[in-house]
């Protein structure tokens, strides 16, 4: 006998008989307890629910039918399996004993052969009626299920499926999934990737996989649904669990939550553009360079290796680097001649302007860095700051170099443009100084491969 860790509660008062039963049961693994008497032994069971009673007839305060009958009505102890033991030999004493419950019944002196092969026979009936009750459990839990399950083997076929899978895939009756292929319901653009994840569910213990597919249903439509797949057994055979959860609305909620955001950055691209005319607007002589500078400074910031929601960043960044301005007076921002010092005062603020118009506005505050900081200098002698080196955020070292370059080279009404040489030599000799030699390396390096153009 293998079975190990089955409880047996001996319920007797003959401390003789309590332990000839012991001394049977020695060999086979299984955890005694012993009751004395009816109220002794109801309270063990009680509290330990054992796996199986030896329960005497004949004993003082309780007789063993009447423990029984207080076993049966007891939903705690009323499925325990009970075998009466007793002297009484008669007929009537057996049918009394049936009669309140008992599973069976052996006489004394007690037979080791027939105690053993009774106690087998219960507790393989025991484990087998554990197991349709668990498995009538599990079937009405899939069956109630808001979701679709289905059981498939090894092999890919469905042994199992509920009402509400039937009804997701268009089917007339579960009879018409039993015995077909799970995939074939998967449509092909999702099929190898599914069957390569119950693949690798199958073979580990406990293995499980969340994935999403698109089904096809019987009469060709198809419907997005979420597939949680768990490792487990059925019927002795390993199978896969797949619970299949239609997210048809929770898709649709995606998308008009995608549109939703689309058009919300739509409207901030547009509201940027705007901005970006007004500044070129009041300040003619620097026209067109906003666009200049963004394009070379996303073409520069790609090959430092400025990840895509960085370059949203800094594209954004540089289109209103100079949007502070607007808290210049025009008389400062077009005087002619040499600013004054009070008036260069005035003029360095607008990095602060600028920080203080776009901090407010989420969408647009981790683009700050450069409107904020596109005078910072490598060497701290820069402005609002006086930040240094590496403190410097990158995409304003970036845009400092391409806005030295674009302004050098350009036209403007108190000079000429510089000869593009002269602007190179400008900027390797101040590499260090006002520019992070490895931005200026790098951009050198793009004008030398042609892709730096001044137009």
């Amino acid at each position: 006998m293998t079975d190990t860790n089955h409880s047996i509660l001996i319920i007797d008062d003959h401390l003789p008989v309590r332990k000839t039963i012991a001394a049977i049961l020695r060999n086979y693994n299984f955890n005694l307890l012993f009751g004395e008497n009816g109220p002794e032994g109801l309270e063990i069971a009680q509290q330990i629910r054992p796996d199986l009673i030896l329960l005497d007839v004949m004993m003082p305060q309780m007789s063993g039918y009447e423990v029984l009958e207080t076993l049966r009505a007891d939903p705690r102890t009323k499925e325990i399996p009970v075998i009466m033991i007793t002297a009484l030999d008669d007929k009537e004493s057996r049918l009394k004993g049936i009669e309140s419950g008992a599973d069976e019944y052996l006489s004394k002196p007690i037979d080791r052969s027939e105690l053993i092969a009774r106690i087998q026979t219960i507790i393989r009936l025991n484990r087998y009626r554990s197991l349709i009750n668990e498995r009538e459990r599990f079937e009405r839990l899939i069956e109630i299920s808001p979701d679709g399950i289905v059981v498939v083997s090894q092999e890919g076929n469905i042994l199992l499926a509920n009402q509400t899978m039937v009804h997701q895939l268009g089917q007339a009756s579960v009879e018409n999934l039993l015995n077909t292929q799970f995939l074939e319901n998967i449509s092909p653009e999702h099929k190898k990737h599914c069957f390569a994840c119950f693949q690798e569910v199958m073979s580990f213990e406990g293995g499980s996989k969340t994935l999403e597919a698109i089904f096809l249903r019987v009469d060709g439509s198809e419907f997005p649904a979420e597939i949680n797949a768990g490792k487990f057994t059925w019927d002795n055979q390993p199978a896969v669990q797949i619970i299949v959860r239609d997210i048809t609305d929770r898709k649709k909620a995606e998308l008009a939550l995608q549109k939703a955001h689309d058009e919300l950055i739509f409207s901030y691209e547009a509201t940027l553009k705007g901005w970006v005319r007004a500044l070129d607007l009041r300040d003619n002589e620097t026209e067109g360079h906003t666009q200049r500078v963004t394009k070379t400074v996303m073409m520069l910031a790609m090959a430092m290796g400025i990840k895509e929601d960085g370059l949203a960043n800094i594209r954004r960044g540089a289109l209103l680097h100079d949007i502070g301005k607007i808290g210049v007076p025009d008389g400062i921002l077009h005087k002619p001649g040499p600013l004054s010092d009070d008036e260069w005062d005035i003029m360095r603020q607008h990095p602060v302007h600028a920080r203080n118009m776009l901090a407010p506005i989420p969408f647009l505050q981790s683009s700050i860095e450069i409107p904020y900081g596109h005078h910072e200098r490598w060497n701290g002698a820069g402005y609002p700051q006086g930040l240094k080196e590496d403190k410097i955020p990158i995409a304003a070292r970036i845009f400092a170099v391409v806005d030295v370059w674009d302004a050098l080279v350009s036209d403007r009404p108190y000079r000429k443009a510089w000869p593009e040489s002269k602007v190179l030599k400008y900027l390797q000799d101040n590499a260090g100084i006002q520019f992070d030699p490895e931005v200026v390396k790098q951009f050198i390096s793009l004008y030398q491969q042609g892709k730096v153009k001044n137009d």
